[in-house]
């Protein structure tokens, strides 16, 4: 093993550790079963040597030591088998949970970086392999192990001279399963990054399948995942090629050492003084030895496939956070501005922004506008310090936001974006976020977010299960839901990025009243392209490639005929 693999698995190791009780019964339950296996062989010795000396002690007394050996044996295996398992179940969960906290606190870039398949399949896929290599891997090479061990102890106890012979091949062996090592590693890694794949056109399907079907596009879909699961199937495949071909090659090199053995003993005067109960107690432990080896050569490929997965894991864990060095926070809200920002996302040197300065204030609503591309939702991005300026500044009540801690920042926020996340739970659930409201609350913030009615009509009201990603919703229904949940924050920076997208007309207009009535005391960001959203804002930027290209009210840009007219006119058109 490498000193990297080694590395990766004393981490494994490490965490498989955390259950100590369970680990230890564990490897108690198969050293109990090992030391089974080398007294099943002298057994074979005393029942073949006493059928020769017709001791009749020996009538009650094997019997009673083969039950106690299987009595032994048993137990071991329970022990073994039970508590390892229990500590890779713990191991599962712990390593789930801690993917699961890590997705939510490395950076968004990072996140945005990665398929959707990739993150789900780390967290499913993964994580069973890396658990096999930590617990599976242990348990083969435990009690395999102490079990050639022991026997390898026995015979060279019986015989030493014969012993040596058997083992002449062990160099052999040795070539064998290094070789078959480096095609399981390569392999293993090659099946982790097709299952990803595999999962992220499984997320494509389910997420877009209304689309695939009104356009007629299921054959082209079909097609893309057959060629993605024929992949994976490939490469499965080579696994076990690799598997079929090492494992009996190893029996035959076992095999060849026993029938050299056999060969020997049939020489004449070979046996010298021995008894016969001896040699076949030699040959019943050399035999024993192929189911053991053969697992032992087996679980090379566990191995490398669960360190396969952990280096790919432990890259995901050992990143480093969002930026959170500061410590300040914040008072009372007067102001969020943006000083000369310029942004670039990090797979384009174009800039998405540049040059923007702004500044939103109590009872004051901002509005963003221009065509798609613009750099609108960029800016709520870099307000919710999910990215960094690259140059010029953001800042809360006249300082850098980088000095807040950023969970205090961010409670200055609440914001509804464009693709509403509706979570498996209740519609209650689902606006408060596991903070404790009273329902008079909740109920307020859905009558400004015009959404009472259709929560009412809701089998349970506000414990109404809304289902997986709230599929019994309707994409108005959705976005209301998301503006009640804002709503509740009582924030008093509100970020309405789109978030009217799916009303009707007159939720809308309702929706434009309610909106006067929250700005009176917050201060509110919104971004749009329906330009009716934001005709009564006190500010209207215009962005046109990340530069602000006009600004004023609806009315002065109207007569400046500039591109917010032409906007307007093409939405009135």
């Amino acid at each position: 093993m490498k000193n990297q693999d080694w590395r990766l698995y004393k981490r494994l190791l490490k965490r498989a550790l955390a259950s100590p009780l369970f680990f230890g019964l564990g490897l108690f339950g198969f050293a109990l079963y090992a030391t089974s296996g080398a007294a099943l062989a002298d057994i074979m010795r005393q029942l073949v040597d006493a059928i020769g000396a017709q001791d009749p002690a020996d009538r009650t007394r094997l019997p009673l030591i083969m039950v106690g050996i299987f009595f032994v044996r048993g137990l071991g295996t329970f022990l073994g088998t039970y508590y390892l398992e229990a500590v890779a179940r713990n191991l599962v969960h712990r390593f789930r949970v801690d993917l699961f906290k890590k997705y939510l606190t490395i950076p968004v870039a990072r996140l945005d970086q990665s398929g959707q398949g990739s993150l789900v399949s780390r967290i499913t896929f993964n994580v069973e392999q890396v658990t096999q290599a930590a617990t599976t891997a242990v348990t083969v090479v435990v009690r395999e192990g102490l079990f050639v061990l022991g026997l390898m102890a026995y015979m060279l106890w019986i015989d030493w001279q014969l012993t040596l012979v058997f083992f002449a091949v062990a160099p052999l062996i040795g070539v064998v399963v290094a070789a078959a090592g480096k095609a399981f590693r390569r392999q293993s890694e090659r099946i982790q990054n097709s299952m990803g794949d595999l999962t992220q056109k499984v997320g494509e399907v389910v997420e877009g399948s209304r689309v695939l079907r009104v356009f007629g596009a299921q054959s082209m879909a079909t097609t893309k995942f057959a060629e993605v699961s024929d992949a994976n199937r490939r490469q499965n495949l080579k696994l076990a090629a690799t598997r079929a071909v090492s494992v009996p090659l190893i029996q035959l090199l076992v095999a060849m050492s026993l029938s050299f053995l056999v060969w020997l003993a049939l020489s004449p005067g070979f046996l010298g003084e021995a008894s016969t109960g001896t040699f076949v107690a030699f040959i019943t432990a050399a035999s024993m030895m192929a189911k053991p080896l053969r697992q032992l050569s087996e679980i090379s490929a566990v191995l490398q496939r669960g360190l396969a997965a952990a280096g790919d894991l432990f890259t995901v864990l050992d990143q480093g956070e969002e930026s959170d060095q500061g410590q300040a926070v914040p008072g009372a809200f007067e102001s969020l501005e943006f000083d000369a920002v310029d942004f670039g996302y990090d797979h384009t040197e174009q800039l998405a922004l540049t040059g923007l300065s702004f500044r939103l204030e109590p009872g004051k609503v901002t509005a963003l506008a221009g065509p798609s591309g613009a750099g609108k939702t960029t800016v709520a991005a870099l307000v919710s310090r999910f990215y960094q300026p690259v140059r010029g500044m953001v800042r809360l009540n006249g300082r850098q936001a980088s000095e807040y801690a950023l969970a205090d920042y961010r409670k200055q926020l609440a914001w509804v974006g464009q693709q509403v996340v509706v979570f498996d739970g209740t519609l209650r659930e689902n606006l408060t976020l596991g903070v404790s409201m009273d329902d008079d609350q909740i109920w307020q913030a859905l009558a400004l977010a015009q959404a009472t009615e259709f929560a009412k009509q809701l089998d349970g009201e506000l414990d109404a299960k809304l289902g997986s990603d709230g599929t019994q919703l309707s994409g108005g229904q959705r976005q209301r839901l998301a503006i009640a949940r804002a709503l509740l924050v009582d924030a008093p920076v509100l970020i309405l990025d789109e978030a009217t997208s799916a009303l009707d007309n007159l939720s809308e207009r309702a929706f434009q009243q309610a909106l006067e009535v929250l700005s009176k005391d917050r201060a509110v960001l919104v971004i749009a392209h329906r330009l009716s959203t934001i005709r009564n804002a006190d500010e209207i930027l215009v962005l046109e490639s990340g530069a602000v290209l006009e600004r004023g009210n609806h009315d002065q840009l109207i007569q400046a005929q500039g591109l917010y007219a032409k906007l307007h006119h093409e939405g009135q058109g």
